[in-house]
């Protein structure tokens, strides 16, 4: 399916304190609101890579359950409908995981998720030197090197654990452009994954670096074989640094 089905912003409650935060929030339909929670069974299998397309599905299969619960009648259900339905379901889903913080206050304390206007507008950088801290409930973005006027502040995605390409893809919608280098993998669990492809990839990694430099692919598409370079050329990287 293709993200860019409908669109339109998100009412807002404007003259009250969250009116410009949603003011920023991505319209559904812009470029970036496209993760697997909108691939088509097709598409999705397209990604050739068994622990994303288990986990996708299974998500999938959620999402729609929750969405027809939740729709069965009442207010709800009259809500959704005025705004747009299921695909605004899955944009208010995306907003909440690609904009919220797991962050444990203390050392060994539980996780919780907060959602941060501010600084939930902070890219993803790998070689970002800047940090989040949180405690006693307050927050800072604590600056690892001079930032200059207009400069852009980007965080590490997933801190210093550093969220492998499968998470960015699932949770974010995109992929590190540098290839396997931030895909957060054990080699030998990412050649097991791989194995429960019967006969390995349909498509080479040069097949797959042509199909992106011709163009022609859909939002979607791109996405997916953005994602299998990724894997090829951390399989390259491994093996060769094993060799």
């Amino acid at each position: 399916m293709d993200a860019a089905a409908g669109g339109g912003r998100m009412p807002t409650p404007r003259g009250r304190s969250l009116g410009p935060v949603f003011d920023c929030l991505p319209p559904l339909g812009a470029a970036e609101v496209l993760t697997p929670d909108w691939y088509t069974a097709a598409e999705l299998a397209a990604v050739e890579y068994p622990p994303v397309v288990s986990e996708v599905a299974a998500r999938q299969r959620l999402l729609r359950q929750t969405y027809e619960e939740a729709t069965a009648g009442g207010v709800v259900a009259d809500r959704l409908a005025r705004m747009g339905g299921y695909e605004r379901y899955l944009w208010a889903v995306f907003i909440v995981v690609s904009r919220s913080y797991t962050i444990a206050e203390a050392s060994g304390s539980p996780p919780r998720k907060y959602l941060l206007p501010l600084f939930d507008m902070a890219n993803h950088d790998p070689a970002s030197p800047h940090t989040m801290t949180c405690r006693h409930g307050v927050f800072q973005l604590i600056a690892g090197a001079p930032v200059a006027a207009g400069e852009e502040v980007c965080l590490v995605y997933g801190g210093s654990a550093m969220l492998g390409n499968d998470r960015l893809l699932m949770d974010y919608g995109f992929v590190n452009g540098d290839g396997g280098s931030n895909f957060a993998c054990d080699l030998r669990a990412l050649l097991a994954a791989v194995q429960g492809v019967k006969g390995g990839f349909s498509t080479s990694l040069a097949d797959d670096e042509a199909a992106l430099a011709g163009g022609g692919l859909s939002p979607a598409m791109r996405q997916v074989v953005s994602f299998r370079v990724a894997i090829k050329r951390c399989l390259a990287q491994a093996l060769t640094s094993e060799a």
